[in-house]
């Protein structure tokens, strides 16, 4: 079930800093958005710097409004699910964290995911955006967070592809 629209998804547009990666992997799709979207402690086994010790802290099945908690790079990061479109879309803002050069509430991702169908083998577009507002100039940050979400996803890939790839 889809739920409405939530307005700080505009943020998405608006941001200050806007990035984009999309890559092509070879995962089926309803698998792949499972692992990034329904269990947090899996990123732990594909995403680099993150730990099996994330978490929902609501209950029920996710949904937007949901709460989880992602222990990645030696930190916490409070996140608030604010888009959860099964097998089609995940978007979570970071409500709180350790890192002092973004400002609280001001870092959006937003993951979707298409079937390939002209592939003989099941893979997955997957497009990860990030919306985020720093203390820094947003070009010193946007081009630091160009970077690590460059090679994150590049690891990422890699490592969803070995894991989950013949499921």
């Amino acid at each position: 079930m889809t739920a409405p629209p939530s307005p700080e998804l505009d943020f998405l547009d608006t941001a200050p800093i806007r990035l984009h990666r999309s890559a092509i992997v070879g995962v089926t799709k309803d698998r792949l958005f499972a692992v990034v979207a329904e269990q947090p402690a899996e990123w732990g086994h594909w995403c680099p710097g993150f730990t099996t010790a994330s978490r929902w802290t609501t209950s029920g099945p996710p949904a937007v409004g949901s709460k989880r908690t992602m222990r990645a790079f030696g930190t916490d990061f409070r996140e608030t699910v604010l888009a959860f479109d099964e097998g089609a879309r995940f978007t979570f803002r970071v409500d709180e964290s350790k890192v002092p050069v973004l400002r609280p509430f001001a870092l959006v991702e937003d993951w979707t995911f298409e079937s390939v169908e002209d592939s003989a083998t099941p893979k997955t577009r997957v497009t990860w955006s990030m919306a985020a507002d720093s203390v820094l100039p947003a070009a010193v940050m946007g081009s630091f967070l160009k970077g690590f979400q460059t090679v994150l996803m590049k690891g990422a890939v890699r490592r969803l592809e070995r894991r989950y790839g013949r499921s």
